[in-house]
This record gives C-alpha cells, structure tokens and sequence, in this order.
C-alpha cells in the first residue's frame, strides 16, 4: 500500500490496511483516519519495530469501528515486541469483532480481558465489554487468556492452531461467560479425547472441533451440553468413539466429515445414541434409518 494514506483524513472506509517493511504505509498514518468505520483488517504488524508507532494508530478513538482483524506474517523471535504492539493497539471499548492471526507474543494483553471488581481502571486496564466475536488463530506461544477473562458479553469464540492454550483448557473458565452461543476449535495434535468434564458451558448451542490429529474418542462430557442443537465434527482421522452415554437430547444436527474411523458402519452400530437426531450428515450424505 502507498504511503500517504493518511491524508485522506475524511475517509470512512477502508477494509484492508498493508503496512510496508522499508517504503509504504506505516501504522502511525491510522491515526490522521478518524472517521472509519465498519471493519479493518490491519496486515503485516510484523513490520512494526516501535510500539509507539501502533500507539499512535490511535485505535480507541475510532469509535464506529465495529470489526477489527490484527495479523502478523512469518515467524519471528520477536515475541516481546509483538506483546507490546499488539498492548498498543488497544481498540475502543464498543468494538463487536476481534480477530487476531499470527501473534507470536506469550500473553494476550489486559484490555482483552474484563475487569475485577475494585481494579484500577485506567487506559493501559480498559475492557471491550461489547465485543461479541473472538477469533484467535496461529499463536504457537499463547498459553492462557488473560488474567482478567474474556469480555462478558462474548457470543461466539474460534481457537484455529494454537497448541499451547488448547492445552491448557481446563483453565478457560468459559462458565464464567453466560452469552458464549458458539465454539469453534482447530488444528491440534495433543488432544486425544475431548471435552472434559466441566470444560465448556452449558449455553453452548454450536460447537466444532475438526483437525485434531489424534482425537480418538468423545467424552460423556458432552453430555453437559444441554443446550447443544448442531454439533460438527471435521477432519479426525483417528476418532472412532462416540460418547458411552451418547450425545445430548438436545442436538438436532450432527455432521462428520473425514472421519474415516467414524464413518457409516460405526454410527449404525451406535444407532441408539444418536437416534433422537433429526439432521445427520456424514461426508455431505444425509442418513436416516428406519
């Protein structure tokens, strides 16, 4: 992308923002844009070698952005920085959307999370207490949320490739997050049966979980999903187990995909755990026994 983007001050949409290595735009030129508007995708934040430049992006102010999508491209050991850029690009409060691809940092900054009772609220702690989407994709250093949690009025979660906060699952403590409708997660290889007990919440009404290279069976922690109606499975090579105590009463959709262990023969010989469901789709074939 050109430099002197930021001249163009009255400019109220602009979906895609390339930042240069040596020559074109820099991420600073965002901040003369007061007036955008709908969503921006921000590429290439691996260009960015001083925080105070992403500061100066002055993402707070642009209040009638409603999506925001923040990629890093390559691999880098950079992972410090990235930590401080991204702290930098703190949105503004009312923001609904949030994607974040290619993130080498190890920690997600304070302004994703949702603030304590009794905390400091000052700029560097500010929430997104509107966000309504999160989608967080190739963060092979990520661990854990933040402290803080996840924003409270959050719908709609998707985890794509990012090894190390799937690991520690346990600590999501998505209970805590009554609006939480979807979950959508991708690409891991430790996962070998899924969910645990007590892992997700019980206002789930769709969940997917596809590439798990060695998922072998599904657990009757499912069976918590009482609100569950479409669940889709995707890519598990080595799956071949349903739950003992089969899937929730609630669910009325069901799709499997490359799933060669879970394939026809293996549902018809589980027939009565899966019987109530009124939708089922195996590798795009609607199956119905009678």
């Amino acid at each position: 992308m050109p430099s002197g983007m930021g001249k163009l001050t009255k400019l109220q949409k602009l979906t895609d923002f390339f930042l240069g290595k040596q020559s074109g735009s820099s991420i600073n030129e965002l901040g003369k844009l007061q007036y955008l508007q709908e969503s921006i995708c921000i590429w290439n934040l691996q260009n960015v070698v001083n925080p105070q430049d992403a500061a100066e992006a002055d993402l707070k102010v642009k209040k009638q952005l409603e999506g925001l999508q923040l990629r890093w491209d390559g691999d880098t050991d950079e992972s410090q920085l990235e930590r401080n850029v991204l702290e930098k690009l703190e949105p503004h409060a009312n923001l609904k959307s949030l994607e974040i691809y290619g993130y080498g940092g190890t920690r997600f900054p304070e302004w994703m999370g949702v603030m304590n009772a009794g905390r400091s609220t000052s700029l560097e702690e500010i929430d997104v207490p509107s966000l309504e989407y999160l989608s967080l994709a190739d963060l092979p250093e990520v661990e854990s949320f933040p402290e803080s949690g996840l924003p409270a009025k959050l719908q709609s979660l998707s985890i794509w490739s990012c090894n190390k906060l799937i690991a520690g699952r346990m600590q999501w403590n998505l209970h805590s997050h009554p609006s939480l409708s979807r979950l959508e997660i991708s690409m891991n290889e430790g996962v070998e049966s899924f969910p645990e007990d007590n892992m997700l919440p019980s206002t789930l009404t769709y969940l997917e979980i596809s590439h798990f290279k060695n998922l072998k069976a599904l657990n009757d922690g499912i069976q918590q999903l009482t609100s569950l109606t479409d669940f889709r499975i995707f890519d598990c090579p080595e799956l071949q187990f349903l739950p003992q105590k089969g899937l929730p009463s609630s669910l009325s959709s069901l799709e499997i995909r490359r799933c060669p262990l879970l394939g026809f023969t293996s549902l018809v010989e589980d027939w009565h755990k899966i019987s109530h469901i009124s939708d089922i789709r195996i590798n795009g074939h609607h199956i119905r026994l009678h």
